[in-house]
């Protein structure tokens, strides 16, 4: 009586009773689907993200092209908690609402601090006997954090949508603050970076060789070594090439190229636990043509990619791939043919890093 009489002095009226249940209803249910959304996209996009883009270098497909998957993936666990939770008694809802908010920030917390230091990411399994006893920490917590939510669930069941989102979010800036600074920082230098500052013409100090003894080594990706197969075997210059080796079937110790031919120089390969321009700089500092110029032999690198660390005796950057083709422009007018202005690849070509060896010349669709 008297808190009504309060509200008439005031002006104001008390919201009735169905109005709070409804409203309280509504918090539950968007609670709910919060902290849903919190486990799924810790374990659907969140963590996969995580995961990939420090090592997509080591991926053939990018994180776009697996997103819907993994989208569908959250939403389909989404729904199933969700579902789950209705089906519950209110009291007991909450309570499983705080245990699935509970598990989120979990979710978070292991991957972002309870990490132990496994190994490199290089697709070894674990050896689990040497970290046991972090198997009990980790279990520890978990049960312990879940145990206190479903204890303290009806307190702060009204802040757990608040809590949800706001971790969400705060993973997702993070997430995107990495992307944006580490897509800033530059891979394994490009051939055309620095073909301007090098002469046209390969040196004549770069073509002396030795009258004792001479080590040549060349190395050629997939398709340029079908190509110079296909040379030796039309011109007839196998007999004249006799003493060198070809590894035709070797296998790649990196997903491209560009990784590739820096673990031939040092025997290491990229594990993703640097930047690629940081593998590529070590790579070229410990590489054995660095060895060899150390004891005293003569060293002449004649590369396409740019190698700022060399230690050699003649240094020739070769024109990149792009920029060669560009030379031969007036040429290669003459010599093919002529297409309508469509994106082709194959030949050497590629369409979005695929098809490259593709038997023929194709054309793109119109979209």
């Amino acid at each position: 009586m008297a808190t009504r009489k309060k509200a008439e002095q005031d002006g104001s009226e008390s919201p009735p009773k169905k109005t709070k249940g409804r409203l309280s209803r509504w918090n539950d249910r968007l609670a709910l689907v919060g902290a849903s959304l919190l486990v799924s996209a810790n374990l659907f996009l969140i963590g996969p993200f995580a995961v990939f883009f420090p090592n997509r270098s080591e991926f053939d497909l990018g994180f776009i092209r697996v997103l819907p998957v993994l989208l569908g993936f959250c939403l389909g666990l989404t729904a199933v908690i969700v579902l789950a939770g209705r089906l519950m008694p209110d009291r007991i809802r909450r309570r499983f609402t705080a245990a699935v908010l509970a598990l989120g920030v979990l979710l978070w917390a292991q991957g972002s601090f309870m990490r132990w230091g496994y190994g490199k990411f290089d697709g070894t399994g674990i050896d689990w006997a040497s970290f046991s006893w972090q198997g009990w920490v980790d279990m520890t917590i978990w049960l312990a954090v879940i145990v206190v939510a479903v204890l303290l669930g009806r307190r702060f069941h009204r802040d757990v949508l608040f809590l949800s989102l706001a971790f969400i979010l705060a993973q997702t800036g993070v997430l995107a603050t990495r992307a944006i600074t580490g897509s800033a920082k530059t891979a394994a230098p490009e051939p055309e970076q620095r073909a301007g500052e090098q002469p046209s013409e390969v040196p004549e100090k770069q073509c002396k060789v030795s009258e004792r003894r001479n080590v040549f080594h060349f190395i050629f990706d997939g398709f340029q070594t079908d190509i110079f197969m296909e040379i030796v075997e039309e011109e007839g210059l196998a007999e004249s090439l006799d003493g060198f080796v070809v590894y035709e079937e070797n296998i790649s110790a990196g997903a491209r190229t560009v990784l590739s031919v820096p673990s031939i120089f040092c025997a290491t390969v990229y594990d993703g636990t640097m930047s690629e321009s940081e593998y590529y700089r070590r790579a070229t500092v410990s590489s054995f043509h660095t060895l060899l110029f150390a004891r005293k032999y003569v060293v002449n690198l004649s590369p396409h990619m740019v190698m700022d660390f060399r230690k050699c005796t003649n240094y020739f950057q070769r024109r990149g791939t792009y920029a060669g083709v560009i030379d031969k422009i007036p040429y290669l007018k003459e010599l093919g043919v002529t297409v309508e202005d469509r994106y082709v690849f194959g030949y050497g070509m590629d369409y979005k890093g695929y098809w490259r060896n593709a038997p023929g010349i194709f054309a793109v669709k119109d979209s």
